[in-house]
């Protein structure tokens, strides 16, 4: 029984906790202010960026969130090379299957399934080509929102565009905040609303089709006026991340993470990642709870503005910085076969083994226990009338006799 219960040890632990490892030909250039999406559990494109050896490129790439792996070797995917880009505005299509990019007045559209890109909005001179724009998706119509985005007689506003009709307008920004394009922006579909937050120190707006645009008094751990750091919708779009960004008055890439709770727009903040980790201008996504960070810039005292090489993530859960992204266990027909069968045996081990000692017991329990016998005596009589029977039952040492 013994031996059956080391097996079965060892069968479940090669089972459950044999690592993941993998090995992978491409590894993508390091860059800051490259456009970036995510799907949630699919994957974080990125296109282009700034080199450390200051050249734009058109690398593009996916980090792939579908598996489970370790910071310090995140898992990539190489994808065909898009256009030029250096810090220009990207979003997702509201369907998750096309990646929209808009590069120096033009709209390029990635197919995520047939993995190719296209033109689907040729050069206009009313769409603004500043960098540090954002772009953001109403997952509801589709419409995908550019603040700043669109330039016309030098006064700058909003830039809608739709990809149906491969139509683009135009919706007047906040006084004072229609000449920045260093923002940060993120949908709410729980208040089905764009979240604007600007440099200034009374930033936070929000958009939306009904009410236009409406200033948001928060409270809580409020952050400073920032450029070029990340914002986020959380998994169940009741929060939004705020993370890094550039401060021109620390003259320093940011190291700290807030939360904000979009009912009570109340700021939360989390630990700082360690300074040399601080990043502006990079790529983020969030999947399964967990907020990731690749590239950007890390600048500080003590080292000068530089894409970062170290890919960092934070359990958003646990509100700590960790050095692994995991995804929940999927379970395959193979798996789910796979995983049915070394239970099996290790039950039928154990099964096995108890019958084996019930067999055991049985035979000692039958070896000193005497067994009964019967005993019959039989008198054949002359006539049906005489005729008498002697029954005895019992153990060998006694006799009952039944008359």
């Amino acid at each position: 029984m013994l031996i059956l219960a080391h097996i079965s040890m060892l069968l479940l632990s090669v089972f459950f906790l044999s690592p993941s490892v993998h090995a992978q030909d491409f590894q993508p250039v390091v860059v800051s202010s490259s456009a970036s999406a995510f799907k949630e559990l699919q994957g974080l494109y990125i296109l282009g960026g700034y080199t450390a050896d200051k050249s734009v490129n058109s690398q593009t790439f996916m980090l792939d969130l579908s598996q489970s792996w370790d910071a310090v070797n995140p898992i990539v995917q190489k994808l065909p090379d898009g256009p030029l880009s250096w810090d220009m505005p990207s979003t997702l299509t509201a369907d998750g299957q096309g990646w929209f990019a808009l590069v120096n007045g033009t709209g390029y559209l990635y197919d995520i399934k047939n993995s190719t890109w296209s033109t689907v909005l040729h050069n206009n001179s009313k769409i603004n080509s500043e960098m540090g724009l954002k772009a953001i998706t109403d997952p509801e119509t589709g419409m995908i929102y550019v603040p700043n985005g669109h330039i016309e007689k030098n006064q700058m506003s909003m830039l809608t565009v739709n990809l149906n009709t491969t139509k683009i307008g135009s919706v007047p920004m906040p006084s004072g905040f229609n000449t920045s394009s260093l923002y940060s922006a993120a949908w709410s579909a729980s208040r089905k609303s764009m979240v604007f937050i600007s440099e200034s120190a009374d930033s936070l707006y929000s958009y939306s089709t009904t009410d236009g645009w409406t200033h948001l008094n928060v409270t809580g751990d409020i952050p400073s006026p920032r450029v070029s750091s990340c914002l986020l919708p959380m998994n169940d779009d009741s929060k939004i991340v705020l993370f890094g960004g550039y401060s021109r008055t620390e003259h320093r890439s940011l190291n700290d993470i807030y939360v904000l709770d979009l009912a009570s727009l109340v700021w939360t903040r989390g630990p700082n990642v360690d300074e040399a980790n601080g990043r502006d201008s990079a790529a983020c996504a969030i999947s399964n709870d967990f907020f990731i960070v690749w590239g950007g810039i890390s600048s500080n005292s003590t080292q000068d503005a530089a894409p970062s090489k170290v890919t960092i993530v934070y359990n958003l859960e646990r509100s700590v910085w960790v050095s692994r992204y995991n995804t929940p266990a999927p379970i395959d027909a193979n798996s789910h076969s796979r995983m049915l069968y070394q239970i099996g045996t290790v039950l039928g081990g154990v099964f096995g083994g108890i019958m084996f000692l019930g067999i055991i017991a049985y035979a000692i329990y039958h070896r000193r226990v005497p067994k009964p016998v019967q005993i019959y005596q039989n008198h054949y009589p002359a006539s049906f009338d005489d005729y008498q029977t002697t029954y005895s039952y019992g153990y060998a040492d006694s006799k009952t006799t039944l008359v």
